[in-house]
Formats: structure tokens, C-alpha cells, sequence
């Protein structure tokens, strides 16, 4: 019972702070629909940003999972130092590389402008010279700390974003060799200065203290562990991000018209916020929790319970939002609106995410994580076919459904691999059975255009899934009393 509970008041802190959070950041999306006076430069800005996602997997070395598996080590203090070390001298390499070299990534990435991939070098050295000491706060349970320097990280990125865009876009200024020129400068400028502060609110002192203090044996040993988080992390990114990027080289269309749609396919993508929130704020709270209770011979128990509690209060944020999206996509300019109809899609991938997520416990916990790099590049392979495949003639509609279809397999195959590993009491036919049912109740919603009808709809379905946990409550208690 304390176990859950504990589990249950770290994912609320980090859940909630990470709603609040993301909420914030994602308002600037429907600010950018309306404030950019090209649709493109939303691409552009979007494509940038998928350039530093992928990247940001190099940079931290599956060092932030690493930490955390290796936290009962004895030489627990040793290994963060090290750690730290690691992701330092990484960061300073390939910032200086992307710098250098920035010319002609510029030209193979199609930006008219070198200052991007220089700000977005930046970007990554901040950020994951801060990995470290944010992992230890999460690991030592400091979730109001964390969140806190995260919420003024992103506060000031929202404020330097408005500030930027309302008085200055059309201004020309150069900081440090850099021209700050137009829209796209000025948004990665605020990334630039949000990662600086957050960089200042965490205690780096004792990190550099160590920074001479090289040990190549815990090197070559930690990174058996994470070289295949490296090449997950990867797969992971292809799987997430790498769709917008392929729409410029696949679509048989102009560049400009090929940002046009990287921008309303990404604006309609924000959408699926709903979800996306939900699953961030469970991971941040699941991984160190999931890593303290494996040995616990309670463990099967709890995790199963976790599970059926995160789709019974997930599948309702997917119907919802999936019936209502003609509402919902009023927030953003109408020049976007036709991207919409990927949103219940991308919706219902990212379900399937956060299952995986719950079902990940038993690689890594067995430091079995050649199997997930395995998982995740057969969900590669499926979103890179998919994509190449599809997208000349779908557009991004094929793109969303590559998400789809790559979730799924990976959720599966997690599945039937976790069973031989660690088995874990879930209750599968019954998992079938809430996303069948919901998926029905969202495409008999969207038979017909009344808002009555809809409306009507959802009641029923909420009223279905009340009943359902009342008529169960006794069971979670006693789940509850026993974990």
C-alpha cells in the first residue's frame, strides 16, 4: 500500500507540475499559428527542433537510464561524477562539430540560414550539462525542485518567445558572431536563454570538481549497459520525430510547399497534448519508481495494477479528445485545420506508448536492453517503411499512421518478450476489451457531425466507465492494501 502510494504522490507531483509545464510550452503553438506570417516558418521551426530531439540521444549517451540503474551500486557517487563526465565531454565535442560544420548540415537540411544549427548546438550543450543533476533530484525523490526549475525554465522560454516575436522578429541584431534575424533565430534564441537559467538553478560545483578524474574501465563497462539505450534512444526518435523530416525529402512538392506541411502536420500533432502529457508525467515518475520496486516481491503485483490504472485513465482522454477535435482544433489558425484528422490517430499511438512504457520494466531492470533496441528498431524499420512508402501520396496522414502501426508492434512484441522474462499477473483480454470499446464509441461519435449527438456519446461512454470502476472498487482496494 505504501509502495502505490508513494508511486501514486511522485506521479501526481511530477504529472501535474508536467501538465502545468507542457501547457505553457504548448501554448506557443496556437501563438505561432497565428503569429508567423508564413505557415513554413512553423516547419522550419518545427524541423529544427526535430534535428536537436534526435541529437539529444548522442548527447546524453543513455546516461539519464544508466543513472538510474546504476543508483544501488555501491559506488553510487562515483558513477554520477563519471556519469556527469561522460555527457560533459560529449557535449562540448559535438557542439563544436555542429558549429564548425553547421555550412553544410544547413545545406543537406535545406535551411537558408547557418545560425539555426549554431543555436541549436547550443541548445544541446545546455541542456544536457544539466542531465545529470536533474536525474539526481528525480532520484532522491526532490520532484517539487525539479519541477520547479523546469517550470522557470519554460515560464522564461514562453515570456522571451512573446517578447521576440511581438517587438522584435523584424529586427536584426548579431550576439556573439551570431545573426539573430528573423523568426526562427529569435525562437531559438529564448530556447537558448531558458536552457542558460535552468543551467544556473542547478548545483554544478561538485561535478566539476571531478571532471579530471577519468576512469576508462567504468566507461567501457557502463556503456555496455547504454550503447544499446544509445541506439533505442535512436530508433525511439525515428519513431517520434522523424516523420516531419521526411515530409520535405519525400513529398513531391517545392521546399516551401513541403514546410507548409511539416507546419499544419506538426500544429495538428501538438494536439494530441492530451495524451502526451499524461504519458510524460508517468514516465518521470515510473522509471525510478519501477527500478526501486523490481526486487520487491510485491513488484508483479504492483506493476500490473499501474498498468490497468494507466489505460483506465487514459482511453477516456482519447475518446474525448477524439470526438471533440473539430472543437479542440478551434484553437489554432483555420489555415491549419485540415491536418486534424490524424490527431484521434496519434492519440491512440500514444496510448500504445505508454503501455510500452509500463511493459519496459523487464529489460531494463534484467539489463536486458539489448532486447528494447531490438523492439525499437523493428518499430523503425516499421515507421521508415511506412513513411517511404506512403507519404508521396498520403502526405501526413501516412505519417501518423506509421506512428500507429510502430507503437503497436512495439507494444506487442514487449508483451509476448516480458512474459518469458519477467511475468507480470496482467490481465490482457481485459486491456483488449477497454480499447476495442473505446475505439467504437469514437468512430460511432464521428458518424455524424451533431454536437448533440456527441455530446450524448460521451455520456454514455463516462457513464459506462463510473460504473465500471465502481463495480470493481473492492478489488483495487485490496490490490492497493497488498502492494
Amino acid at each position: 500500500m505504501n509502495q502505490i502510494k508513494r508511486f501514486l504522490s511522485q506521479t501526481f507531483i511530477y504529472g501535474a507540475s508536467t501538465i502545468l509545464v507542457r501547457m505553457l510550452s504548448w501554448l506557443l503553438t496556437p501563438y505561432y499559428t497565428r503569429k508567423l506570417a508564413q505557415i513554413a516558418l512553423l516547419g522550419i521551426v518545427t524541423d529544427v527542433f526535430v534535428f536537436i530531439g534526435i541529437m539529444n540521444v548522442l548527447y546524453s549517451f543513455g546516461m539519464e537510464t544508466t543513472f538510474f540503474r546504476f543508483q544501488r551500486e555501491e559506488n553510487y557517487s562515483k558513477n554520477e561524477y563519471l556519469g556527469f563526465q561522460l555527457v560533459f565531454w560529449i557535449a562540448i565535442i559535438f557542439s563544436s562539430l555542429i558549429w564548425i560544420f553547421s555550412p553544410v548540415l544547413s545545406e543537406v537540411l535545406q535551411y537558408q540560414d547557418t545560425n539555426y544549427l549554431k543555436l541549436a548546438a547550443i541548445i544541446l550543450f545546455l541542456d544536457n550539462v544539466a542531465l545529470i543533476p536533474l536525474a539526481k533530484l528525480r532520484q532522491e525523490g526532490k520532484s517539487m525542485r525539479f519541477m520547479s526549475i523546469r517550470l522557470v525554465n519554460v515560464v522564461l522560454n514562453v515570456v522571451l518567445n512573446l517578447i521576440f516575436l511581438e517587438f522584435y522578429q523584424h529586427y536584426t541584431f548579431t550576439l556573439f558572431g551570431l545573426i539573430i534575424q528573423d523568426a526562427v533565430s529569435y525562437i531559438l534564441l529564448a530556447n537558448v536563454l531558458s536552457s542558460l537559467m535552468q543551467l544556473t538553478l542547478v548545483n554544478l560545483w561538485p561535478y566539476f570538481r571531478h571532471l579530471g578524474h577519468f576512469d576508462w574501465s567504468w566507461w567501457t563497462s557502463v556503456s555496455r549497459y547504454s550503447l544499446p539505450i544509445v541506439i533505442m534512444g535512436f530508433a525511439g526518435m525515428i519513431n517520434e520525430l522523424i516523420d516531419r523530416t521526411l515530409l520535405k525529402y519525400l513529398l513531391p512538392k517545392e521546399n516551401q510547399e513541403n514546410f507548409i506541411a511539416i507546419g499544419i502536420y506538426s500544429a495538428n500533432y501538438k494536439l494530441s497534448i492530451f495524451m502526451t502529457l499524461i504519458i510524460q508525467g508517468f514516465k518521470l515518475g515510473a522509471e525510478p519508481f519501477f527500478f526501486k520496486q523490481a526486487e520487491d516481491k510485491n513488484g508483479p503485483k504492483t506493476f500490473s495494477l499501474i498498468m490497468e490504472l494507466f489505460i483506465l485513465f487514459t482511453l477516456p482522454i482519447f475518446v474525448f479528445v477524439s470526438i471533440f477535435i473539430d472543437q479542440i482544433a478551434l484553437i489554432i489558425h483555420h489555415s491549419y485545420y485540415s491536418g486534424r484528422i490524424v490527431v484521434p490517430i496519434l492519440l491512440l499511438a500514444n496510448l500504445f506508448l505508454g503501455i510500452y512504457y509500463n511493459t519496459s520494466i523487464w529489460f531494463k531492470n534484467n539489463d536486458k536492453t539489448h532486447f528494447a533496441m531490438i523492439i525499437s528498431l523493428i518499430g523503425a524499420l516499421i515507421t521508415l517503411t511506412i513513411n517511404f512508402i506512403f507519404i508521396p501520396k498520403f502526405s501526413y496522414i501516412a505519417s501518423a499512421y506509421a506512428t500507429l502501426a510502430c507503437y503497436f508492434s512495439m507494444t506487442l512484441i514487449s508483451f509476448l518478450w516480458g512474459r518469458r522474462y519477467m511475468p507480470i499477473p496482467y490481465r490482457y483480454l481485459l486491456y483488449i476489451l477497454f480499447i476495442v470499446v473505446s475505439i467504437f464509441v469514437v468512430y460511432i461519435a464521428n458518424i455524424s457531425e451533431s454536437l448533440i449527438f456527441k455530446i450524448l456519446i460521451s455520456i454514455s461512454y463516462l457513464s459506462i466507465w463510473v460504473i465500471w470502476l465502481w463495480t470493481q472498487r473492492h478489488q483495487y482496494t485490496n490490490w492497493l492494501k497488498t502492494s
